[in-house]
């Protein structure tokens, strides 16, 4: 046989330009985090510690919560801030006190809202109308009146068509209004269609540029491919906006690849998944323990840290590292390089926590 190629060294650089990791997160939503807030302390506390807190527990990055619509979103149902046209309690609920937790013990999480549903006088039955902007741009006024949070992202409408391209346009305008121009809209949050692709894509005959500007980024739901899309992908970011997390440390190791493995094969900067916690009593739901962590005994204090959590902090460091890695890889090398990382970095990473500071020099040898 041929001799192997030699070794290219790459040496890896923090601050070197190009696409960046955006983080892993978890989803409180269908009132899957209900009976949190009733915890005692320091249970409760400790808790939050374990999904919040840096380089302790998950290390989340991001925190994605129901905008509350007074539906049946899943295993509940979580109280709208609105419950009428002239109605507004922007203390309602548990999701803005979830926010402030969560920034409290990691002021760089970043924020998400999205909406399952919304109360029936919403466009009177309408979904894409003016009452609905009017009532999400109140959403993330409310956000900030109670919590003094900037929202980082929102959504459209959970696992439902995003609507004219009109509407997106028109929510884009009223938060620039409303003081909100960092807040990016991500959208489907479901599968991503050709249509939509075309509509973000310069070179297709559907683009339009004005959607195209609203749109910061693309959240799909079934997350780490990308099947039956032609033509240039937008330029818009790609976030896996919606996995799934089950108990177990099966579980835990199947979703525990997914923010690494998301990255380097399909350019999902981040990774969502449902549900931060499973706090709802059991058997209510046709759903059972699809938390990262399971807290359902508020009488008793009783929490349990699944695998999950620990998971999670190792894929938070070395999906880190594995975007210094893209940034420094070579173009031309591009795909042989993912292939590499796909292979090696979980094995690199299982060995010790990657130290990501300064430049670190790695031999790799390209398959043929």
């Amino acid at each position: 046989p041929p001799p192997p190629p030699p070794p290219v060294v790459l040496t890896l650089d923090g601050a070197a330009d190009g696409h960046r990791f955006d983080g892993h997160g978890l989803l409180s939503a269908g009132a899957s985090s209900r009976w949190l807030i009733d915890y005692p302390e320091p249970q409760r506390s400790q808790v939050l510690d374990y999904l919040f807190r840096p380089n302790f527990g998950a290390s989340l990055n991001i925190l994605k919560v129901e905008i509350g619509g007074d539906v049946q979103s899943t295993s509940g149902t979580e109280p709208s801030h609105m419950h009428t046209r002239d109605d507004l309690g922007c203390s309602r609920g548990y999701e803005t006190w979830l926010l402030t937790e969560a920034k409290k013990r990691n002021p760089s999480i970043k924020t998400w809202g999205l909406s399952w549903g919304v109360p029936g006088w919403i466009g009177n039955g309408s979904y894409f109308s003016a009452d609905n902007i009017m009532y999400q741009t109140a959403w993330v006024k409310c956000v900030k009146s109670v919590t003094g949070i900037d929202l980082d992202y929102i959504g459209i409408w959970n696992e439902r068509p995003y609507g004219p391209m009109d509407y997106t346009i028109n929510l884009r305008q009223s938060l620039d209004q409303a003081g909100f121009a960092e807040t990016k809209i991500v959208l489907p949050d479901s599968r991503i269609s050709q249509t939509l692709v075309d509509s973000l894509d310069p070179s297709a005959a559907a683009y339009n540029a004005t959607f195209s500007n609203a749109v910061y980024a693309l959240g799909q739901h079934g997350c780490g491919q990308l099947t039956g899309i032609t033509g240039s992908f937008p330029a818009q970011r790609f976030f896996c906006a919606e996995s799934e997390v089950s108990n177990g440390w099966p579980a835990a190791q199947s979703w525990g690849g997914a923010p690494l493995s998301n990255f380097i094969r399909v350019n999902q900067t981040s990774t969502t998944a449902w549900s931060l916690i499973w706090s709802v009593p059991q058997a209510v739901s046709p759903y059972q323990n699809r938390g990262a962590m399971l807290a359902n005994e508020p009488w008793s204090g009783h929490y349990f840290v699944d695998g999950t959590i620990w998971v999670l902090l190792r894929a938070h460091l070395c999906t880190r590292l594995a975007s210094i890695l893209l940034r420094t890889a070579h173009a031309a090398r591009c795909s042989r390089y993912r292939a590499c990382l796909v292979h090696s970095l979980p094995r690199l990473c299982a060995s010790r926590p990657p130290n990501i500071g300064g430049t670190l020099q790695m031999y790799a040898h390209w398959t043929q």
